[in-house]
């Protein structure tokens, strides 16, 4: 699933790889990327603290927010100096070390959100529809359902309701903006 303020993109494909994600983008450079990529595996102390300071940053002064930022760097510094024995450990700790700078930026930009819920969000209908059906038995069949969601929840971005959004995108073929 790919999304933004106006537009939600979802995708079939055997794997959430970099090759999906670099065929989708086909070039794009988004200016800032909201992944569980990684931090998902990490959750204990370093995510619930972000995730809490997130929560509460519109209430707080830019500098405090520096502050906290600085706060998790110290902890990063701290997590990322340990000696992981396992293989997967060890690739978790080189994709935390190389995406660092990257990994913190909603505490300090309150444009940005500081959890991907609004993604898991996005992904439940499609993942209680596979759980409940047991899948798709083509690959078209996949694909019909992800432009469908694609359409219904672009259609919800602009308050529209799911037969709304799919009757205009039947008579234009795209969901327009509002």
């Amino acid at each position: 699933m790919f999304g933004c303020a106006t537009a939600v993109r979802h995708i079939t494909a055997p794997s959430r790889g970099k090759a999906v994600i670099t065929g989708f983008l086909d070039g794009a450079r988004p200016k800032v990327w909201i992944s569980d990529c990684g931090l998902r595996h990490c959750r204990r102390g370093l995510s619930r603290r972000q995730q809490a300071g997130g929560r509460r940053r519109d209430g707080l002064a830019d500098s405090t927010l520096a502050g906290h930022r600085r706060d998790l760097d110290r902890r990063l510094d701290h997590l990322l100096a340990t000696s992981p024995t396992g293989k997967a450990a060890l690739t978790l700790k080189w994709s935390i070390a190389a995406a660092r700078e990257k990994l913190f930026v909603f505490v300090t930009r309150r444009d940005v959100p500081a959890t991907n819920n609004v993604s898991e969000r996005a992904l439940r209908p499609s993942v209680i529809f596979r759980k409940v059906t047991n899948g798709f038995r083509s690959a078209w069949g996949a694909d019909v359902y992800a432009d469908i969601r694609s359409i219904v929840a672009t259609g919800q971005l602009q308050g529209w309701t799911a037969l709304a959004a799919i009757t205009e995108a039947l008579a234009t073929g795209h969901v327009a903006t509002v």
